[in-house]
């Protein structure tokens, strides 16, 4: 099994995504007339500089972060309305079933490991 597929398994763990919802796909994109040569992509969030789903958020719940630059949704705002949804030009956000709010990868800034502080980046967040 590709090394990518253990990747996305383990953030979609960390990250809390519900069973049958990602934040990270992998692409094959391995040509058929060469199966030897396996090509493998990952498909994520862009962080994207004039991100789209910022851009058409009603409530402003999807927007970037001024300190660290980085895309995320505050789920108390978010009406799920999935404007940003249809908005991203990658096809990777969706609507978290448990907590009914838009959502897409954050670099796991809200995520605290056990026994360690966030990441310099994220402790904005």
């Amino acid at each position: 099994m590709c090394w990518l597929y253990g990747l996305r398994d383990s953030l979609q763990k960390g990250n809390l995504v519900p069973k049958g919802q990602m934040r990270l796909f992998i692409e094959d994109k391995t040509n058929p007339k060469n199966l030897l040569d396996k090509r493998f992509v990952r498909v994520s969030c862009q962080q994207c500089v004039d991100a789209p789903c910022v851009a058409v958020c009603p409530t402003k719940a999807c927007h970037k972060d001024e300190k660290t630059g980085i895309q995320t949704t505050n789920i108390d705002d978010c009406i799920a309305c999935k404007y940003c949804i249809v908005a991203c030009p990658y096809d990777v956000r969706y609507i978290d079933k448990v907590t009914h709010s838009a959502q897409s990868c954050n670099f796991l800034c809200r995520y605290k490991f056990k026994g360690r502080k966030r990441a310099s980046l994220c402790r904005s967040l």
